[in-house]
């Protein structure tokens, strides 16, 4: 036989060529998943055509085996005379039944045979059977198709649900945090929260709501019967400050300063220092120092303003330019300037300043705010320099007029007494200064004339040290 014979050929009893070889399974091109169900369908169907013909053998086995018990038992009755060839078919019988059944066999369950009944079914039931299950399988990916597609729609328009909820709780949170941080001070939130409520936004309205809530706050914050104040270093109790004192904090870096100088000025102050709460108001980014500078404006000038309404302040200051634009205290400031410039601490004043001018200029500024009582009691220090008591002595009696018990003309009459040897009249004052604000006679060290008095027993130095520096509230 030739070795060109492929598998899948199927011959005859006498090896003739009945059909040709068929493509396998593999040569197809069929999806994998039709391809190992048709293998597992020609599997089922041999080992089903292999049991039918066992079967059938063994049917045909019985029959033959009874056909033939059968004839040898007639032959035995019937003709005793025939015992030779009943014996010979008793024994002859089975071995040829043995040799039907191999030919049987042989020529039913060869190779070719199967692969041709195979192939007939293959032919007869596949096609149909694949072409059905391709159907279905084509029914459920247009299902699944359909299932995905809604799903798609489904999450993108989710999606975009938490996409808009994610924003709309970053801008809540947003406005709650510029609402914490305008409360505490800082005017660029509060600016931008007025920014986002006249935006037409979906958080437009959580901010109109915290300008809200913000305004109210500062107008309880008026309401209320104590404010923040200066107070001494040591006893953390109020003491008197002159408003051109107070005017001078206006400029200090710290918020808490400039607010507590601002409330001090409203309850205080006079027309003359609105110039400078004007000043103030245009620069200030601070909520408190806003909120405290106008209620100030209101209370000297005598006109209604918001809170945080800064526009309108301004603009009333614009409208008031005579009490707003009189700069009163401006040769206090320059004699302060030129006194810093040089170190002064109180007591000997640099050679190459010119005194006699630096009281020229605060001599100014008495006449136009007679409430000046740090310029009078520069003044006195300046003089007492100078060895001109006498003229000191009616500074600090002017300065007592007013406040007897003004920090400044304490510390710098105590230094007036010692130069002009009054030693029990200094050490009365040092105590007196003691008791009203230890912290201003801290000072003291820093004095030349003073340092003999640390010494002295019968002044009350404990005072000084009592606790650390701070601020607090006190009623209006």
């Amino acid at each position: 036989m030739s070795n060109d014979i492929q598998k899948g050929a199927l011959f005859d009893s006498g090896g003739r060529l009945v059909a040709g070889p068929q493509p396998g399974p593999d040569e197809l091109n069929l999806p994998s998943g039709v391809q190992a169900l048709i293998e597992t369908r020609l599997n089922a169907g041999l080992d089903q055509i292999r049991e039918s013909n066992r079967a059938d053998l063994s049917l045909l086995a019985a029959e033959q085996g009874n056909r033939w018990r059968t004839i040898a038992l007639w032959s035995f009755l019937t003709a005793l005379l025939a015992i030779r060839w009943n014996i010979f078919s008793w024994f002859i019988a089975p071995e040829y039944i043995e040799g039907w059944v191999r030919d049987h066999v042989k020529e039913r369950m060869t190779e070719p045979t199967l692969m041709k009944a195979a192939d007939e079914a293959i032919r007869s039931k596949m096609g149909r059977y694949v072409d059905d299950q391709i159907a279905s399988l084509k029914d459920q990916a247009d299902i699944v198709s359909n299932e995905i597609g809604t799903l798609r729609e489904s999450l993108a328009s989710a999606q975009e649900d938490l996409k808009q909820d994610q924003q709309t709780l970053r801008s809540q949170v947003q406005i709650q945090e510029l609402l914490v941080s305008a409360k505490s001070g800082a005017w660029s939130a509060y600016l931008e929260l007025i920014a986002r409520a006249g935006a037409e936004t979906a958080g437009s309205p959580a901010a109109i709501t915290a300008l809200r809530d913000i305004e109210m706050h500062f107008d309880m914050d008026r309401g209320q019967l104590s404010a923040r104040v200066l107070v001494d270093s040591i006893t953390q109790q109020s003491v008197s400050y002159s408003p051109d004192e107070l005017v001078g904090l206006l400029m200090h870096q710290d918020a808490g300063m400039r607010e507590s100088a601002v409330n001090m000025l409203s309850k205080q102050g006079t027309e003359k220092t609105l110039y400078y709460l004007c000043s103030l108001l245009q620069q200030e980014q601070d909520t408190r120092v806003i909120a405290r500078t106008t209620l100030a404006l209101e209370k000297l000038g005598k006109s209604r303003l918001r809170p945080l309404d800064r526009d309108s302040a301004l603009a009333w200051c614009s409208n008031n330019r005579e009490a707003s634009t009189l700069d009163v205290l401006a040769p206090y400031f320059a004699v302060k300037a030129a006194l810093d410039a040089t170190g002064w601490n109180g007591d000997v004043v640099d050679p190459r300043v010119n005194i006699d001018q630096l009281i020229t200029w605060l001599d100014d500024t008495i006449r136009t705010e007679p409430k000046a009582l740090h310029a009078r009691c520069i003044k006195a220090a300046l003089l007492t320099s100078q060895g001109r008591f006498a003229e000191a002595d009616i500074a600090f009696e002017e300065v007592a007029a007013q406040d007897s018990r003004y920090k400044w003309l304490l510390l710098w009459r105590t230094v007036a007494h010692l130069k002009q040897a009054k030693r029990d009249a200094a050490i009365e004052t040092m105590n007196t200064l003691l008791e009203v604000a230890p912290g201003t006679a801290l000072a003291a060290e820093q004095i030349p004339t003073l340092r003999d008095l640390r010494a002295e027993p019968s002044v009350n130095w404990q005072k000084t040290k009592a606790s650390p520096a701070g601020r607090t509230t006190t009623p209006e």
